[in-house]
């Protein structure tokens, strides 16, 4: 399983709000972040509809987190933008439907042992965790122009 670029943008999106102390546009967002702000807000849309964000419009408007980020787990949020993540469908039919040859079964439990392990990561770490870090790190990224 490859994490992808959305994945990652919705994870460093999730990781500025939560070291962020106010609310903030998304052309905030995607400057800090360096993301297209053209596919952050889609990816915002989507944080929001699922409820890990809150957020308004207008001018004073922008986005904040909806809930604590020591609850948020990066594998919840592959599962939002990418769908649930699962193991090969060898178990389901059985053993002996796996496929033509008996090395295609042992190849998918080699899969899907390392797609569990990659998922026991991806629930070991929070938002808060990598927002910790954030706030210890110096940016390299200049604040926009007001």
């Amino acid at each position: 399983m490859i994490v992808t670029a959305k994945s990652e943008y919705a994870i460093r999106a999730l990781i500025e709000l939560a070291v962020s102390e106010e609310k903030l546009p998304s052309h905030e967002i995607a400057h800090r972040q360096n993301i297209p702000e053209v596919y952050l807000k889609q990816i915002l849309a989507t944080l929001k509809q699922s409820g890990l964000l809150d957020g308004e419009r207008g001018a004073h408007g922008g986005y904040r987190l909806a809930r604590d980020p020591k609850e948020i787990t990066l594998r919840q949020v592959v599962e939002l933008i990418e769908g649930e993540i699962k193991d090969s469908h060898c178990h389901e039919y059985g053993k002996q439907n796996c496929g033509e040859f008996y090395y295609e079964c042992k190849l998918r439990e080699v899969w899907d042992e390392a797609l569990g392990e990659f998922l026991k990561v991806l629930d070991r770490f929070t938002i808060a965790q990598f927002a910790e870090l954030k706030k210890k790190s110096p940016s390299l990224v200049p604040p926009p122009p007001r």
